[in-house]
């Protein structure tokens, strides 16, 4: 009696079970998917088929009677397809089929920028728009009504991808038996504001690094306006377009001079260079001391010839005149170094009017940073400083001088 009331019991739970589930439509259990769209579409054809689902869900229709209602409402909603409702594992698939697919033309519109960065743009906007036309080729364009959002994104996703900091607008045409579509960009902040080119020359002095820089600036006018993420992507480019702008001025013509520059984009795009002169070296200074009773202001001028004996081996001759300006002494030098490597210099030098020979080191600093220099005469006497340069103009010494009975003093040079 027990046995028969248990198997009663499960008789009816499996009944009870198999009522629900053909009561209770699968959308209790899963939302519809979509097949037959490309990845970028996708997206929100599941949405709207989802929404609709939900919504015939809350209605209480029968089974077939949701099936039928929701492919006859997708088919209105999604324009352009073949829609089909199929089953998989109990879970609705939805099945789209393009009934006539377009042939698309994507076409860049874009402002009025000077070259060279023109050159850089239309060369991203045809991967933009090769990008493009490979997504929207299996797409009819009805289906434009509908995934207008999807393309809104695609458009951002490719112009994010190739053109960095611009943004677009979309334009849809039908021309023909072509779709055409018209995609307009436009600079999107932050933007290059201005440049701020900075000239170091170990070998020119300041005044021609200044007409350089006051070139490199006029040079530098076609990058304002531009995104600062477009110009960061074609930093090399730019460093190319720069260096090459340069070399064209007679200073670094004249001066057989060797250019390198690089550049930070931001909104004061900051140009860093270097142009050294691989013929000569024009240096002119000016020098005041602290401390160090007795000594005298100066006026420097500094002229050299670099010659090459072997292969990546420099030297150069040079004759400096250094003139005290309170007691107006005027001492030359003339005298002979060698680049050992890279910022060491080792040479000797010939002082008039003392009819001496003094060797020197060199140990030559960067744009901004230490220095440090050395004489030792035939008599023993020593003079150096230990440096640093706080910009391209202006540096301070330690200054160390065993002629004087107060040897040590701090000084200020200006390059001219």
């Amino acid at each position: 009696m027990a046995r028969s009331f248990k198997v009663k019991r499960a008789v009816a739970a499996v009944a009870v079970a198999t009522a629900l589930f053909f009561l209770c439509p699968p959308s209790s259990w899963a939302s519809p998917s979509v097949e037959g769209l490309p990845s970028w579409l996708r997206e929100s054809a599941e949405r709207a088929s989802t929404a609709v689902w939900s919504e015939l869900d809350n209605k209480g229709l029968s089974h077939d009677a949701m099936a039928d209602t929701f492919a006859l409402v997708m088919g209105r909603i999604f324009s352009g397809y073949q829609v089909e409702l199929i089953w998989r594992d109990s879970d609705p698939v939805l099945k789209m089929t393009a009934k006539d697919p377009s042939h698309w033309v994507v076409e860049m519109i874009y402002p009025e920028v000077p070259e060279p960065p023109i050159s850089w743009l239309r060369e991203d906007g045809e991967k933009v728009a090769s990008l493009l036309g490979s997504h929207l080729s299996s797409i009819p364009y009805q289906a434009l009504s509908w995934g207008d959002e999807a393309l809104r994104s695609l458009v951002s996703d490719s112009l994010s991808l190739h053109l960095p900091g611009w943004k677009g607008s979309v334009v849809v045409r039908l021309k023909e038996d072509i779709s055409v579509i018209e995609l307009s960009v436009y600079p999107s902040p932050p933007l290059i504001l201005a440049t701020y080119p900075s000239i170091y020359s170990g070998t020119l002095p300041n005044l021609l690094r200044e007409g350089l820089r006051e070139s490199l600036i006029k040079d530098m006018v076609p990058l304002l306006g531009l995104p600062v993420p477009w110009v960061e992507k074609h930093e090399v480019q730019v460093n190319r377009w720069a260096v090459a702008a340069l070399e064209r001025r007679n200073t670094v013509i004249n001066s057989n001079a060797l250019v390198s520059l690089s550049i930070t984009p931001g909104e004061i795009a900051r140009v860093e260079g270097t142009v050294d002169s691989r013929r000569y070296v024009l240096r002119a200074w000016l020098s005041a001391q602290a401390g160090g009773g007795g000594r005298s202001p100066e006026f420097g001028l500094h002229l050299g010839r670099i010659v090459q004996v072997f292969p990546n081996w420099d030297w150069e001759l040079y004759g400096e005149g250094i003139l005290e300006l309170e007691d107006w002494n005027l001492e030359s030098r003339w005298g002979l170094r060698w680049a050992i490597d890279g910022p060491l210099w080792l040479g000797a030098e010939y002082v008039a009017p003392d009819n001496r020979l003094w060797y020197r080191l060199w140990l030559e600093g960067n744009v901004k940073g230490p220095y440090l220099w050395w004489r030792y005469s035939e008599d023993r006497d020593n003079q150096g400083a230990l440096g640093y340069r706080l910009n391209q103009t202006i540096s301070l010494e330690l200054h160390y001088d065993d002629r004087y009975d107060d040897r040590w003093s701090i000084r200020a040079v200006g390059d001219l």
